[in-house]
């Protein structure tokens, strides 16, 4: 009797096709240069922009007033992979990613880029940008850009919006470390 039976044979060619069409589809969306949406999330801070950019980037003291990224080690360099820990009003547990520094202009901009498992399932840019508004006040632009089947499949406005609250938290625990640190 043979072992072969062209209804197996079938079904894992059926399977194979059907993983291989999600990760094409996957990376597809995942490069796009168009994200799929952006959460964003902006305030005015009465700080100079030279202490709000020490606030954001002195990485040590961020358990000590940062409601939402409670942990980030690693270098401050363009290319360098830091370890981040976040917490969030709707997951259950804090989540920590490493992602990798792509953006970083001195007192201007900081951003990085993270991706879940492989490229195309879940991929976010995010990014800190600073203008000076006069020598004491500072506009902080804080946004994520999200790519992905993961993000278009599963994130709906209910999880957005939790992250957009997440966001202005952190903003506002930003805002008073800065005025502090005048």
């Amino acid at each position: 009797m043979s072992p072969f039976r062209p209804s197996a044979v079938w079904a894992a060619l059926f399977l194979i096709t059907l993983v291989v069409l999600f990760a094409f589809q996957s990376r597809r969306r995942a490069l796009s240069p168009e994200p799929l949406y952006v959460i964003e999330s902006d305030l005015e801070i009465e700080a100079p922009a030279a202490a709000v950019w020490r606030a954001l980037v002195d990485f040590p003291s961020y358990p000590e007033w940062n409601p939402y990224a409670i942990r980030v080690e690693g270098r401050l360099a363009l290319g360098e992979t830091i370890e981040l820990t976040l917490v969030q009003e709707d997951w259950a547990e804090p989540m920590t990613l490493r992602p990798k520094i792509v953006r970083l202009e001195s007192g201007r901009e900081l951003g990085w880029h993270g991706r879940v498992i492989f490229a195309g399932l879940h991929e976010t840019d995010h990014y800190f940008q600073l203008v000076a508004l006069g020598a004491n006040r500072t506009r902080l632009y804080h946004a994520e850009e999200f790519r992905g089947w993961l993000p278009e499949h599963v994130q709906g406005p209910t999880e957005r919006a939790y992250t957009e609250k997440a966001f202005r938290a952190m903003n506002e625990a930003l805002k008073r470390r800065a005025e502090g640190d005048r």
